[in-house]
C-alpha cells in the first residue's frame, strides 16, 4: 500500500533548490560579517602591542594577571553574596 502525501509537506525540487540557494546566500553573508569582525579584533590586538613600548611577553603576563584577578574578584563576589 502506498500512501500519497498531500498538503504543505510536499515540495518540488525547484522549491528545495531555491531554499538551499537562499540559505547559502545567508551563510556567505554571515561569513563575510564574521571575517570583517575577525579582522577588526586582530587589528586591535596588534595595534595594542605597537602602541605600548613593552615586550610582548611582558604584555601577555600583564594581561594574564589582570584576567586572573578579574576571575578571583568574580568568585569572591559570588561567595560573599550567596
Amino acid at each position: 500500500m502506498e500512501e500519497k502525501v498531500t498538503g504543505p509537506e510536499v515540495q518540488t525540487i525547484e522549491e528545495k533548490e531555491a531554499q538551499l540557494a537562499q540559505k547559502e546566500a545567508e551563510l556567505k553573508e554571515r561569513e563575510q560579517k564574521l571575517s570583517i569582525l575577525e579582522a577588526a579584533v586582530t587589528g586591535a590586538k596588534y595595534n595594542l602591542y605597537d602602541r605600548i613600548k613593552v615586550s610582548v611577553r611582558t604584555m601577555d603576563i600583564f594581561i594574564a594577571v589582570v584576567a586572573v584577578a578579574l576571575v578571583v574578584a568574580i568568585i569572591a563576589a559570588v561567595i560573599t553574596r550567596g
